[in-house]
């Protein structure tokens, strides 16, 4: 599957790879991260770094993993504002639930905004991914196929 995979006019997807991640520029950004997989906490700081100066402000995790890698980027928003280089604070939320997860990401995904906003979908496990997918009413067998 190719990365910044597209899966709606306002939700795409990516798996987890440092510096793969492109933003829009003028557009507002969720990153959704769908973790189940244990990471060292620099890889999570770095990923957080470069989202954090990408210009990316609002996080979402779920997953095994998803309290570890809230608590990195809420570490490493803390120490960007304490030196000044951050802008505004980010927004790190965590669900426990996937089926939660999804029904507040279709909800977001429905509202019209003045301001183009995409959601990211950034996942270390093709199951999570796809267990995700199925909440939202997403077929990977269908994206798959449109991608070729």
């Amino acid at each position: 599957m190719r990365y910044n995979q597209h899966l709606s006019y306002n939700l795409s997807s990516t798996p987890l790879v440092y510096g793969q991640i492109e933003l829009k520029p003028a557009h507002r950004f969720t990153c959704c991260f769908l973790v189940d997989h244990i990471i060292n906490e620099e890889y999570i700081r770095s990923q957080a770094r470069q989202l954090f100066l990408a210009g990316c402000r609002e996080f979402v995790f779920v997953g095994r993993e998803a309290e570890r890698w809230h608590i990195g980027f809420d570490e490493v928003d803390i120490a960007l504002n304490l030196n000044g280089t951050s802008e505004p604070v980010a927004v790190t939320t965590s669900y426990a639930d996937k089926r939660t997860f999804a029904d507040m990401l279709r909800n977001r995904l429905s509202e019209e905004t003045l301001v183009p906003h995409d959601y990211i979908l950034v996942y270390d496990d093709p199951v999570l991914y796809q267990k995700i997918l199925n909440l939202l009413g997403f077929s990977l067998q269908k994206i798959i196929s449109a991608a070729f």
